[in-house]
Order: structure tokens, then sequence, then C-alpha cells
């Protein structure tokens, strides 16, 4: 699963990175762009590694101060439908289109999105950063033909029982209302959280925290909360 966070700065409106300065796609390059992302897809498959799906654009309407873009909905669905979904199928490409890619309290965008792109968005992908679990149910009682995930759920530090409790009580509630999975984000950190984009402190944890000076490796509460679902889940299983 592919998440592109930002296209190139001569794509944009203004040349810079940070979503916090509010970058947009210039409208005349929404073509350029999804023939961009369509042969990066290629690219990957060349190397052996398969495409199942993407979502338009990570955290489309946040202002954060890493790399971004700004997206609304009636740029998400502009692109969706009349360049990317487009795009891919012309270049052969079976890579399901997700749209959104936030948080649940975007419910009602997410609803907007799904009503105008259904027959090119192959379903929504969800963050848990802001927002209850059970405000996604709205669009899944809605949409009920179409694919629903978490596509990124990082926990902070310090690594403790609470946060594994709370861990394992999210992916829970996420899987009783038919999510189709749960991504936990990061892989792997350092001992500092890191590397991040100019060395801003995220606060994330990785599923492995990897020691750069004692070369230790150790296994997060992150780790061990999806381990436990994945561990017992046989896949095909379903609610």
């Amino acid at each position: 699963m592919l998440s592109p966070w930002t296209a190139p700065l001569w794509m944009k409106d203004k040349p810079c990175w940070k979503s916090k300065d509010h970058p947009i796609l210039r409208k005349e390059c929404y073509g350029v762009y999804a023939k961009y992302i369509a042969k990066t897809i290629q690219c990957y498959e060349e190397q052996g590694l398969l495409v199942d799906s993407m979502t338009v654009q990570n955290e489309p309407f946040a202002h954060l101060n890493w790399t971004g873009m700004f997206m609304d909905e009636e740029a998400l669905i502009s692109l969706t439908n009349e360049f990317l979904y487009p795009e891919l199928k012309k270049a052969g490409l079976q890579t399901k289109i997700l749209n959104l890619d936030y948080n649940t309290c975007y419910a009602k965008q997410a609803i907007k999105i799904m009503e105008a792109t259904q027959d090119t968005t192959d379903g929504l992908a969800y963050h848990w950063y802001n927002g209850p679990a059970d405000w996604a149910r709205e669009a899944m009682d809605l949409y009920s033909d179409k694919l629903f995930y978490v596509t990124e759920a990082s926990s902070d530090n310090p690594d403790t029982t609470k946060k594994l409790v709370h861990i394992t009580t999210q992916i829970a509630k996420y899987l009783r209302m038919g999510m189709h999975g749960f991504i936990m984000w990061n892989m792997a950190l350092d001992h500092n959280g890191g590397p991040t984009f100019e060395n801003i402190n995220t606060h994330c944890s990785g599923l492995l925290s990897c020691n750069t000076d004692t070369k230790e490796i150790t296994y997060t509460k992150d780790f061990y909360a999806l381990a436990h679902y994945s561990k017992f889940i046989r896949q095909g299983a379903k609610r």
C-alpha cells in the first residue's frame, strides 16, 4: 500500500515541502501527477513489489511542520475521477484507490468524497489521531461494499503497559466495526524516535526500537499489540 505525502515541488503552487505553508497541486499538473504516480507503481512492480492499493493523499487537510500537500474534498474528487483512476487503468494497473487517508473526525468529508467517487474509489482510509473509531461507522454503513482501513496509527513514548492496553483496545474497536485492516506506523525507529524530517521530535515509536549507540534492538509494546492480532486472526476471517 502506497501513500504519497507530496507531489514534486515543481508541480505545486509554492516551492515548499511543509504542509503548514499550505502548498497545493497546480490544476494544470493534475494529469502529469497522475502519470507520475502510475510510473512509480510500475517501477515498484518491475522490482517484484506488487502494489495492491494506494491512498490519494496522506493527511490532505493538514497544516503541519513536515512534508505534505493540501487538498480539499473537491481537489481529491477531481484528481481521483478525472486523472488518477483513468491513468491507472490506461497503464493496465490493478492498484486499488483509497480516499481520505485522515482522521475519523473528518467523517462528513469522507462521505462527501465517497459519494462523488463511488465508481473510481475502492474504499476509505483512516488515521486514529483525532476522533473516535465510531465516527467512521456511518460511511461504512452507507458503502458496505467498499474497503475500509486504518492506514496510520502511531503511538508515542514511553513504552508502557498503559500504551499496550490503549493500542490493543483501539485495534479491537476498529476490527469489530468491520475494518479490513489496521496498519501501525513505523516499522523501526532509532532510540530517539527518528530519523525524522528536519529532526522534528514527533514522539512516535516503532514496532522495533534500534539503539544506534549500543546496536541493541528492542521489541516495543506496539509490536506485541499488533503481533497478538496478527497471530490469532486467520487470513480470510470475517466478522
